[in-house]
């Protein structure tokens, strides 16, 4: 007897059932699904890709998309650094925005000029 465990989209692989009780249990392949979530896949194109239900690596594979997705935005930050360093002004400009709270308005925000502090040089003359 075979059941479709794939939901109504039917890109699933049919699985073989041994009667009545659990379903077997499926194999996921952690390090596949880091790898593919390292490429900014979904998980619905992870589970289509290794041939089970989304929800399995939604549960299963948790721990692992979010390893692989911060593993993505490590390599996107420091491909933009590089941009940055290498000369290109329009990042340099963004991540100037985005890292170090500078605007476009002229105004400052995080460290505002103290205007009102005057400053007394003690030369030790007399």
């Amino acid at each position: 007897m075979t059941t479709n465990r794939g939901g109504d989209s039917g890109i699933m692989p049919k699985k073989e059932s041994k009667g009545a009780g659990r379903p077997i249990k499926v194999k996921l392949d952690l390090d596949a699904v880091e790898k593919m979530a390292s490429y900014g896949s979904s998980v619905r194109e992870i589970a289509a890709v290794l041939g089970v239900d989304e929800h399995i690596i939604r549960r299963r594979g948790k721990e692992a998309m979010e390893k692989g997705s911060m593993n993505l935005n490590v390599r996107l930050r420091k491909a933009q650094i590089d941009l940055a360093l290498g000369g290109n002004a329009v990042m340099c400009i963004w991540l100037g925005k985005q890292r170090l709270n500078q605007s476009d308005n002229g105004t400052f925000e995080e460290d505002e000029l103290l205007d009102s502090v005057s400053f007394d040089l003690d030369t030790g003359a007399t």
